[in-house]
């Protein structure tokens, strides 16, 4: 939670409590949310802060809505005409399982980024930075002027991945360059602080 001018920004909504805590800390509920991904533990703002806008990568905003065209491309029984084409990566999954859970109900996008795009809330700048490795959606957010960046899902406290699972995506690999890439982008904006969407700074 970012706060400024009596106003706050949030990053991600991990908690089901989320809005309890803020009110319970005496803060100010935010008036934004961002997202470095979209999974459905990291996305429960419906749950309390269901009016606040929120802003999403671009390729994750079907997601975030879970649109028509999410479910649509999220079947698991597919037509005998379909055409194995994809070495087992589907939009939103590996060889028929889903692995981008959508949050429990549509979120209230009112704006999508996309890496290099600047995000700015009174006054403060947010970098969009890729760090597709957990997810092939994820991005970071480095806050300018700051020296912090929010890593989402990428790392955990004392530099560990958070979920190997994550890396297999499909059956040709690559998944390791992806994360050796994301890990040299974040390493290269020289952060003291990275926070994640799981566990301490």
């Amino acid at each position: 939670l970012v706060v400024k001018d009596g106003e706050s920004l949030l990053i991600d909504c991990p908690t089901l409590a989320a809005a309890s805590k803020i009110r319970g800390a005496g803060l100010p509920a935010p008036e934004l949310i961002l997202h470095t991904h979209v999974q459905e533990e990291h996305c429960r703002e419906h749950m309390e802060l269901s009016k606040v806008p929120v802003r999403v990568a671009a390729s994750a905003a079907e997601v975030a809505r879970v649109s028509d065209a999410y479910r649509a491309a999220t079947k698991t029984v597919w037509p005998p005409d379909r055409a194995w084409d994809t070495l087992g990566e589907e939009p939103y999954g590996i060889a028929g399982c889903v692995t981008e859970r959508p949050p429990a109900k549509p979120l209230n996008v009112q704006g999508t980024f996309k890496p290099g795009d600047v995000v700015e809330w009174r006054g403060e700048r947010f970098e969009v930075v890729d760090l597709a490795a957990s997810s092939k959606r994820a991005v970071g957010f480095h806050w300018l002027g700051r020296g912090i960046v929010f890593s989402g899902d990428l790392l955990y406290a004392g530099g560990r991945l958070v979920n190997f699972y994550d890396l297999e995506r499909r059956y040709n690999g690559g998944e390791l360059k992806w994360t050796q890439a994301a890990l040299e982008r974040v390493l290269a904006l020289k952060p003291r602080l990275a926070l994640g969407s799981t566990g301490p700074a």
